[in-house]
């Protein structure tokens, strides 16, 4: 069941790239959810017959904004510094996420 709807997230989101005028408005609103809620899912022990998966949408999320697809700002402008990209962005909040979830991990590890 579980790998049933990583199938269909990763089909939505394939599907939703495909309607440039939808897809800014989507990715602004649920792409660093997507990317926070399957991180947390990948990551948890309970969960690993779906780690290919999760694997796969990370990688399809990460290329997103790393290709610059994702146009709109995923961060508040007016509180950004000037000159933030949403690469360097999602850079920085995926280590914020990777040391709140690890504390173990140090700011110069991750």
């Amino acid at each position: 069941v579980s790998l049933k709807g990583l199938n269909i997230l990763h089909e939505l989101l394939l599907n939703v790239g495909k309607t440039p005028n939808i897809a800014q408005g989507f990715y602004q609103q649920y792409l660093l959810a997507l990317i926070q809620d399957v991180f947390a899912v990948m990551t948890d022990r309970l969960h690993k017959s779906g780690f290919k998966m999760h694997a796969t949408l990370l990688r399809h999320m990460f290329h997103l904004v790393q290709m610059n697809q994702v146009t709109i700002p995923l961060f508040d402008p007016s509180t950004a510094t000037a000159g933030q990209t949403n690469p360097a962005f999602l850079r920085e909040h995926i280590s914020k996420l990777l040391i709140s979830s690890f504390p173990n991990l140090t700011r110069s590890q991750v």
